[in-house]
């Protein structure tokens, strides 16, 4: 087959995006010829900028019109490409895979019914279905003569922006640096401040290690109230960063401690240990981070789990177990495992 140039689109978020990249990787180890474009929301590119497969990452405005999208998609047809792979499946998405005329276009798959059997049923119809995410995105690629292979996730920073963060934020090379990323798009899917100040606590008693908060705009609060009540030295970077910087932060530390988040994907395909603690979202869901240097805590006593697919504001049930129960000196346990090997 001989395929000249072809796009990928995932428009959001910072997770999934990364969650692209060991697809990439599988189609550029077939067709190594081939121009690979990528099209992203313009606040997500940093996470694809210096990707060295991607020849043109196209940045969509983070909130496009109706115009805007029809722009995009002129744009897109008169490039020409031999196939465009849509792993959104949203309709911004479907306006721009199609509108783009390409000789073809194939989707990914989400498994709506099964997601839905799960959350409401509590029935599971997974057990046949890829365990991650990258192999489900890998879907699209079906017929094209790829055999799936598992993948790391790839973030590429250049060591500008790693020396820059550095000075930036004063992150010293010289200590046990832990990084803490405590909040997340949905207040379910995150787990309580006051347990992860006692982590904190716990953790400086025994290894005096050095901690710092990433989030974004909406976490600022829960990392003020933790920079503030920990008792312990804590570098708030909550909102300061771009994405770059967050990865450069990130890779300076021995552990993420983490909710749901993209962080969690970031740290990973940084080759960072990771703990993630997961609350009304199960691994069927396919975001649990690749298990190589990752550990995830989830309390599998609670029969009400899953209870929606991307979280919620308040737990239907209103006792918020799945994440109340998980202790701090539990993952103070794995956390206190990971550090000493």
């Amino acid at each position: 087959m001989n395929l000249r140039r072809v796009l990928f689109i995932r428009l959001s978020s910072m997770g999934d995006i990364l969650l692209i990249t060991p697809v990439l990787r599988l189609f550029h180890e077939r067709f190594p010829e081939t121009q690979i474009d990528v099209l992203v929301k313009r606040q997500f590119a940093q996470l694809l900028q210096f990707h060295p497969l991607i020849h043109n990452l196209i940045q969509l405005p983070d909130k496009p019109g109706l115009r805007e999208l029809g722009s995009v998609a002129r744009s897109l047809r008169s490039k020409g490409y031999d196939i465009i792979f849509d792993l959104q499946k949203h309709w911004r998405s479907y306006f721009l895979a199609f509108g783009a005329k390409s000789k073809s276009v194939r989707l990914s798959k989400k498994y709506a019914l099964q997601r839905f059997l799960l959350v409401r049923g509590k029935i599971n119809r997974y057990k046949e279905i890829p365990e991650y995410i990258p192999e489900r995105y890998f879907y699209a690629l079906r017929n094209l003569d790829i055999k799936w292979q598992k993948r790391r996730l790839e973030f590429y920073i250049p060591d500008a922006i790693w020396n820059e963060a550095a000075q930036k934020f004063s992150i010293p090379s010289h200590k046990t640096i832990i990084a803490v990323a405590p909040g997340a798009a949905w207040r379910t899917k995150r787990w309580p401040v006051s347990h992860f100040i006692a982590l904190i606590q716990l953790i400086r008693k025994e290894f005096h290690a050095t901690f710092i908060i990433l989030g974004g705009e909406s976490d600022r609060d829960v990392c003020a109230e933790i920079t503030a009540q920990a008792g312990v030295p804590v570098e708030n970077m909550c909102d300061r960063t771009s994405l770059l910087e967050s990865g450069a932060a990130l890779n300076r530390c021995e552990l993420l401690i983490t909710n749901d988040t993209g962080l969690m994907h970031m740290a990973t395909a940084l080759d960072r240990k990771v703990i993630a603690v997961f609350g009304p979202t199960v691994k069927e869901f396919g975001f649990f981070p690749f298990p190589d240097k990752a550990e995830v805590v989830e309390n599998l006593d609670v029969r009400c789990r899953p209870c929606s697919y991307h979280g919620t504001d308040w737990c239907p049930k209103k006792h918020f177990r799945c994440m109340e129960e998980i202790k701090p000196e539990q993952v103070f346990q794995i956390a206190a495992r990971m550090l000493t090997n």
